[in-house]
C-alpha cells in the first residue's frame, strides 16, 4: 500500500520500498530542535524494520519536544508519520483522526501547502481502506487541486519542488483509479490510470510505470470484454513484469505475477 508522505513513511512510490519520498532537508536553529529531529529519525528506521511501537514511541518524543518548543512545523512532521504507523497498525480511525489533525494545523500555518496536498492524499488512502470511497476521492481531488495550484505559482521554481509535485500527482492518479475501478467507473478509472502513466513515462518513473501498468491490467480483466478485454490485461501485466524485472523490484514483479497467474487462468 502506498501513501504519499512529505513527512509520512510507506512503500516508496518510485522503488516499491519501505522509504520516504517526500521529505525536504529541514535546518533547525538549536539543539532541542535538533535533538527532535533525530528522534523523529530514528522512529523512520523503526518503521522501515517494521518496529511499529518503536516508530510511534519516536514520532511522539518527537512530536512533544517541538510542541514544547512552539514548532508546529515539526509537529505536523510528527503527526503525519505517527498518522502513518497508525495505517499500518491498521487503526483506522486513529490514522484518520490524527491526519484531520496535522492537516488542520498546516492550513492554519498556511505555509506548507505541498505538506497539505500530501497529508490529503494520505487521507484519501485512509479513507479508501475504510471503504469511505466518497471521502477518498474527495481527499484526492483536493489534493490534486493543490498540486495544480503549487505548479502553475512555481514554473519557474525549485526543480525539486515540481519533480515532488508530478510524482505525488502520478500516484493520487493511480489511487483515484483504483477507487473508481472499484466502483466499477471502467471508463474514469482508466482515465485516472491514464494520467499517471503519462507522467509517470514523462519524468521516467520506471517503478511507478510499472505500478500502473498493473493497475491498469487488473481494470481490463475486471471489466471484462472477452478474448480482447484479457489480451489487453495480459499486454498490460506483461509489460508491467518487464519493468519490475530490469528494476530489481520482486516485491512489485511477484504482486504482477499473481495477476497474470489469474488472467491465463480466465483466458483458458
Amino acid at each position: 500500500m502506498r501513501i504519499f508522505p512529505q513527512h509520512g513513511v510507506l512503500d516508496h512510490p518510485r522503488t516499491g520500498s519501505v522509504e520516504e519520498p517526500f521529505h525536504r532537508t529541514a535546518v533547525f536553529p538549536n539543539g532541542q530542535d535538533e535533538e527532535a529531529l533525530a528522534l523523529s529519525q530514528l522512529g523512520v528506521v523503526d518503521q522501515i524494520s517494521y518496529n511499529l511501537l518503536g516508530a510511534m514511541q519516536h514520532f511522539d518524543a518527537s512530536r512533544q519536544i517541538f510542541e514544547k518548543n512552539g514548532d508546529q512545523n515539526g509537529v505536523t512532521l510528527n503527526l503525519d508519520r505517527i498518522g502513518v504507523v497508525y495505517q499500518l497498525m491498521d487503526k483506522l480511525p486513529d490514522a484518520r483522526d490524527t491526519l484531520r489533525d496535522s492537516l488542520t494545523k498546516k492550513q492554519a500555518l498556511g505555509t506548507d501547502r505541498f505538506g497539505e496536498a500530501c497529508t490529503l492524499a494520505n487521507l484519501g488512502v485512509v479513507e479508501e481502506l475504510r471503504l469511505n470511497y466518497t471521502d477518498a476521492e474527495s481527499s484526492y481531488q483536493a489534493s490534486l487541486a493543490i498540486v495544480d495550484e503549487l505548479r502553475n505559482v512555481n514554473r519557474e521554481g525549485s526543480s525539486f519542488l515540481l519533480q515532488e509535485l508530478d510524482h505525488l500527482e502520478a500516484e493520487v492518479h493511480r489511487r483515484w483509479g483504483n477507487v473508481l475501478r472499484r466502483g466499477e467507473k471502467w471508463e474514469e478509472a482508466r482515465d485516472q490510470y491514464e494520467k499517471s502513466l503519462a507522467i509517470d513515462r514523462q519524468i521516467s518513473d520506471r517503478s511507478g510505470e510499472a505500478a500502473t501498468l498493473r493497475e491498469l491490467g487488473i481494470l481490463h480483466r475486471l471489466k471484462g470484454g472477452g478474448v480482447a478485454g484479457m489480451a489487453e490485461a495480459m499486454a498490460c501485466l506483461r509489460e508491467s513484469l518487464k519493468i519490475e524485472e530490469d528494476i530489481g523490484n520482486s516485491e512489485g514483479g511477484e504482486a504482477t505475477l499473481r495477476e497474470l497467474e489469474i488472467v491465463d487462468g480466465r483466458g483458458s
